[in-house]
């Protein structure tokens, strides 16, 4: 097995990037080869340790987490100690294997795709030294996932707002919210911020719960009620009415309001959670299209057929300092049943988790692969023990009203409104019966079954001041129910490293496991939960399996 790291340094204040390979073989690239004509310098002691799991707190839903050790460089002779000096915070970090065992295989051509495979795609924090090895410390290369969702008002005016505004954070919609709060950007105006995204449109406007009409344009209430942002601020409204500009994600109220303003939130593009989660990825600053994507397109249609199939509507309502993309992606993720994350490409990759018995193995272990395995327990709260049933509260209500209410609101919308999840829907979880065969609940074999309680990001509306709360959960609860509550297994089975079995299996990939014991002798199926590898001395892959 051969290991390269190729390091992407900037060698002056120009900010020039030059390409460093490390090896655990010394030899040269060719003509042929990327970077051509460049050593590979033999004094890589370790590639590199790293760790992918789906890890959101929702078990096997939400966003995959990724972390990295250190690649470490003999350095004794003091050879490459200007490493130390080189500009590496936030480049490129890539590391290469093969297995030099196939006619194809040649040391000039690195990195042919036929024989080098890239294991992992990282950013670099910083490379230090102690005098005998340099240590290159490594980050996910998702870090943008971890910036900020909403960014701050200038405080400059117009949809930036008036100056008591600056710094605060402006308010951020991904698809449909419930019930959310536009943001008062000039008092003088009387106009709002819904969403800094632009393209949201406030539907059934209401004031202290009682829907304020819209204003008609053209005869018709538009998304677009006014050319602009600049012509909705100079448009006269009419006293009890509002006009929307969704291109800006703004509105207009024609009279002081009374009480507390919300709204039903809608995206003009999309609430699909598809779209919604590839639109979160796209403001962090993942393309979805053109020579960078970097977001599956073919995961994401995917999951946009199941969310059309299954009327799912979801969406998100921020406005703070701390809400990250990352937290945002996975909560729509795991509300709807489904992983997200990236491969070692540094791709978006993500499916609604189903059945692995239902799956096609991508790879199949028996005993003689085997270097060990065992059973372990999950984190989820019953720990392991099957699910008796499965609660879904939704929509998400992203301004609970206790007080302040109109009289025109009826005591069974003040219930409603008061609740952060209004609504909710209970499903029971089953399993057949030995004999003869029948359904039975799951809590006759597991008396101390718990609940599983999803709390959903779905969209709902509430046309009237008096009328029903429109919504529909964002996933159907027997889907869980056949996740969850039934009894299920976890295991961690170690390998030693193979360059094939890392081409094949990403998180969320399915894996057969053929074994004497723990009720495997027949073979058994399961999803890839999480991957670690440990590459120093005896490469290894640790899998950690459910099904």
């Amino acid at each position: 097995m051969i290991f390269v790291a190729e390091i992407y340094a900037a060698v002056d204040p120009e900010g020039t990037e030059s390409r460093l390979l490390f090896g655990t073989d010394s030899w040269h690239t060719g003509s042929g080869g990327s970077p051509a004509n460049t050593p590979v310098y033999g004094r890589l002691l370790q590639p590199a340790n790293f760790e992918r799991s789906i890890a959101s707190g929702k078990m096997i839903f939400g966003l995959t987490e990724a972390g990295y050790g250190e690649c470490t460089i003999a350095n004794a002779d003091g050879a490459f100690d200007v490493l130390t000096t080189y500009g590496v915070s936030g480049r490129d970090f890539r590391l290469w294997a093969c297995e030099p065992t196939t006619s194809a295989f040649t040391f000039e051509a690195f990195p042919n795709f036929s024989t080098w495979v890239q294991i992992f795609h990282a950013t670099m924090q910083s490379i230090v030294g102690d005098g005998n090895v340099l240590r290159v410390r490594l980050r996910e290369r998702v870090w943008k996932m971890k910036q900020k969702v909403c960014p701050p008002f200038l405080g400059t005016g117009g949809v930036e707002g008036v100056a008591a505004l600056t710094g605060t954070p402006k308010p951020v919609i991904y698809g449909g919210a419930y019930n959310a709060s536009p943001v008062l950007l000039d008092p003088a105006y009387l106009t709002y911020m819904i969403s800094a995204t632009g393209d949201v449109s406030a539907h059934f406007l209401k004031d202290s719960g009682s829907v304020v009409a819209r204003q008609l344009t053209s005869g018709a209430q538009e998304n677009d009620g006014a050319a602009s942002f600049a012509a909705l601020q100079g448009t006269t409204i009419q006293i009890g009415h509002y006009l929307t500009h969704a291109t800006s994600g703004t509105l207009k109220l024609g009279s002081p309001p009374v009480g507390q303003v919300t709204c039903d939130a809608a995206s003009t593009v999309s609430d699909n959670p598809s779209d919604v989660m590839v639109a979160i990825a796209e403001a962090a600053g993942f393309p979805a299209s053109g020579v960078y994507q970097q977001i599956n397109s073919a995961d994401f249609a995917a999951i946009e057929s199941w969310g059309t199939t299954n009327d799912s509507h979801v969406g998100i309502y921020v406005r703070d300092d701390s809400t990250t993309y990352g937290q945002a992606i996975g909560a729509i993720a795991a509300s709807i049943g489904a992983w997200v994350g990236f491969d070692r490409w540094g791709e978006l990759r993500g499916a609604v988790v189903v059945d692995p018995s239902t799956m096609t193995s991508a790879l199949d272990l028996t005993e003689a692969d085997i270097l060990s395995i065992k059973p372990v327990t999950s984190d989820d709260p019953g720990r392991g023990v099957p699910y008796g049933t499965i609660t879904q509260k939704y929509p998400k209500n992203w301004t609970p009203q206790t007080n302040g209410l109109a009289g025109v609101v009826p005591s069974n919308v003040r219930k409603e409104v008061a609740k952060e999840y209004p609504l909710s829907a209970v499903t029971t979880c089953e399993q057949l019966s030995s004999s003869p065969p029948a359904t039975v609940p799951i809590t006759d074999q597991f008396l101390g079954a718990p609940d599983y309680l999803v709390e959903s990001y779905g969209a709902g509306r509430r046309v009237t001041s008096t009328g029903s709360l429109e919504a529909t959960v964002p996933a159907p609860g027997s889907q869980f129910a056949e996740l969850l509550g039934v009894p299920r297994d976890w295991f961690e089975v170690t390998v030693p490293f193979r360059v094939s079995h890392h081409e094949d299996i990403e998180i969320g990939a399915c894996m057969s496991v053929t074994h004497r014991r723990f009720g495997l002798s027949a073979g058994k199926q399961f999803l890839v939960t999480g991957i670690r590898y440990e590459l120093s001395k005896k490469p290894t892959a640790t899998f950690t399996l459910w099904g």
